[in-house]
C-alpha cells in the first residue's frame, strides 16, 4: 500500500516538473522573441514582449502553412535543401520547412547565390520554407533559441510595414554571386562599400532622384551605388570622385580603361595610402586633364563656361562637367576653350592641318596639344584662310581658280562651305566649271571662248574643257585667259 502511494506521489512530481518545465519554455518564449510569418503579404515580423520590433521581407511558396503556430528546433549553419541547392543560416519551423538564406548553387561557397532567386524576396518563389537575405537569416540563427514560436498568418497585417527588397541581377558578375547583406569579410560588396568611397547620407542628399526614391535607407544606396552608381560615375562620399580620379591619372587609365568598378577598388586597397588626391578639393586647383589628356593648351574652365551662357547655366560650378563637356562636344563643335586657342584661326592659318583634318575640328585641338604648341604655331588672330588649296586628285587649278576670288564672287558658295577651302575647290571642279562661275582674276571663261575660234569649233558648250584646256595648254601658249 505504502508502495503503491509512493509511486503516486513520484508520478504526480514527475508529471507537475515537466509542465513546469513547458510552461517556463512558454514564458521565456513569450519574454523573449516571437515570429509572425505573412504569408500573403511575404514579410516576416519579430515580436519582443508583445511588440514587434523588426520586420523582414522574405519568399514563402506553395507548401508554407498559412495558419497555425509551431516552435523552432534545429539549426544548421549550411544545409541542404530540394533541387541541389544549399541554404545559409537555416532554423528548422516545422517538418521540411525552414528559414534560410536564398538559394547558393555550391555547398559552403558564399559567392554562388542565385540571384535570379535573390531578385524576388518579396514574392512567393519558394517551394515552402521561408527565404531570407543572409543578414536577416543570420539573425534569426543567432538571436532566436530553440523553442521560438512561429506563427503562419495570411492577410494584410504587417505592422512595420513591408521592408524593400534588392534587385542584384543587373550587378557586375563579381557581384551578383553574393547577398549583399551577407558579412564574409571578402563579400565584395563590403569592400567596395569602404567608408572612403561611399557615405549613404552623402550620396542620398547629393541625388535627390535616389533620396526620393531610397531615404537614406544605407543598404539600398549601396546597392544602388554598386549596381548602378558607380558606372554612372555618380560621387558617393566627399572624399573619393570617381570622375576625377579615372581622369586624372594616366597609369590608371592605362590599366583599367573604362573599368570603373577597378578604380574604386585601387583608391581602397593603394591610391589612398599613396596620397592620390581622387576630389578637386584635394588637389586644390581646377583640372584640366580627362582620360589621361591635359587640355590646359587649349581649355580654361573659368573661360570657358563664362564665355559660353549655356554651360553656365547647364553645369554652374561643376568644373568635370564642365571639362566633360568640352572634350566630347565642346572641340567638335568649335567653341574656344580659352583666351589663347582659336581654332578657326588655327585652321585658317595652316594649309597642311586643312589638308590633313578637314573640317574635323576636334583633330585641330588634339594636334595643338600633341604638336603645335611645340612647334610654335599661331593659335589666333587670323581671320582669313592662308595659302588656300589649289590642287586636287593632282591636278593644280590655281591658273583659273583662287579661293578668296571665287568665295568673293560667288556668296552662295561661301555661305555653304564658308572657310573650307578643300570643299570650296571640290565645288569648283564638280559644279563651277560647268557652270562657267568666275573664280580668278586671271581667267575669264567666256573671253576665253569668244577670243578663240579653234576652241569654240572643239568644245562647243562644253564650258569645263576651256578651263582645262587653259591649265594644261592656253597658259603655256601665250593665250589671254581674260
Amino acid at each position: 500500500m505504502r508502495k503503491k502511494l509512493y509511486f503516486k506521489i513520484l508520478s504526480f512530481f514527475i508529471v507537475f516538473t515537466i509542465l513546469l518545465s513547458i510552461e517556463n519554455i512558454d514564458v521565456q518564449a513569450e519574454e523573449g522573441y516571437s515570429i509572425v510569418v505573412n504569408v500573403t503579404q511575404n514579410v516576416v515580423t519579430v515580436y519582443q514582449s508583445g511588440q514587434p520590433i523588426k520586420a523582414m521581407v522574405c519568399s514563402t511558396g506553395t507548401y508554407t502553412p498559412k495558419s497555425g503556430t509551431y516552435r523552432t528546433s534545429d539549426k544548421y549553419r549550411w544545409h541542404t535543401l530540394v533541387g541541389g541547392v544549399y541554404g545559409q543560416y537555416c532554423t528548422r519551423i516545422t517538418g521540411q520547412i525552414l528559414f534560410h538564406s536564398v538559394p547558393y548553387t555550391r555547398n559552403g561557397d558564399t559567392s554562388s547565390v542565385e540571384y535570379w532567386e535573390y531578385d524576388k524576396l518579396g514574392t512567393s518563389a519558394s517551394l515552402g520554407c521561408v527565404r531570407l537575405c543572409v543578414e536577416d537569416a543570420k539573425w534569426l540563427y543567432d538571436n532566436c533559441p530553440s523553442a521560438t514560436s512561429v506563427t503562419f498568418v495570411t492577410g494584410d497585417d504587417i505592422p512595420l510595414g513591408k521592408p524593400t527588397s534588392y534587385q542584384i541581377s543587373g550587378s557586375p558578375e563579381r557581384f551578383r554571386g553574393w547577398d549583399p547583406t551577407d558579412p564574409a569579410d571578402n563579400n565584395p560588396w563590403n569592400i567596395i562599400k569602404n567608408e572612403s568611397c561611399f557615405d549613404a547620407v552623402y550620396y542620398a542628399d547629393k541625388y535627390s532622384d535616389l533620396k526620393n526614391v531610397y531615404g537614406y535607407d544605407d543598404k539600398l544606396l549601396a546597392v544602388h551605388w554598386i549596381t548602378s552608381g558607380i558606372n554612372e560615375e555618380r560621387q558617393a562620399s566627399s572624399e573619393f570622385d570617381i570622375n576625377y580620379y579615372k581622369n586624372t591619372y594616366a597609369d590608371l587609365k592605362a590599366a583599367f580603361g573604362n573599368d570603373n568598378y577597378a578604380y574604386v577598388l585601387h583608391y581602397i586597397h593603394s591610391g589612398k595610402s599613396e596620397g592620390r588626391a581622387a576630389t578637386l578639393e584635394d588637389d586644390g586647383t581646377v583640372s584640366t586633364v580627362y582620360n589621361g589628356v591635359d587640355y590646359s593648351a587649349v581649355y580654361d574652365y573659368t573661360y570657358y563656361i563664362n564665355k559660353y551662357s549655356d554651360l553656365k547655366a547647364a553645369f554652374g560650378d561643376d568644373e568635370r562637367a564642365a571639362l566633360r563637356h568640352f572634350v566630347n562636344n565642346g572641340m567638335k563643335e568649335g567653341r574656344r576653350g580659352n583666351a589663347e586657342f582659336d581654332v578657326s584661326s588655327y585652321k585658317n592659318a595652316y594649309p597642311d592641318l586643312r589638308a590633313a583634318f578637314g573640317n574635323d575640328l576636334e583633330k585641330y585641338y588634339i594636334h595643338y596639344i600633341n604638336s603645335g604648341i611645340h612647334e610654335g604655331r599661331k593659335t589666333s588672330g587670323v581671320d582669313t584662310l592662308q595659302g588656300a588649296v589649289t590642287a586636287y586628285n593632282g591636278v593644280d587649278y590655281s591658273a583659273v581658280y583662287d579661293y578668296n576670288y571665287y568665295i568673293k564672287n560667288n556668296t552662295d558658295v561661301y555661305k555653304a562651305f564658308g572657310n573650307d577651302d578643300v570643299a570650296v575647290l571640290k565645288h569648283f571642279i564638280n559644279n563651277g566649271m560647268k557652270e562657267g562661275r568666275a573664280a580668278s582674276a586671271s581667267f575669264n571663261l567666256n573671253e576665253y571662248k569668244a577670243r578663240y575660234v579653234d576652241l569654240q569649233n572643239a568644245f562647243g558648250d562644253d564650258n569645263e574643257k576651256y578651263y582645262i584646256h587653259y591649265i594644261y595648254h592656253g597658259i603655256n601658249e601665250n593665250r589671254i585667259g581674260n
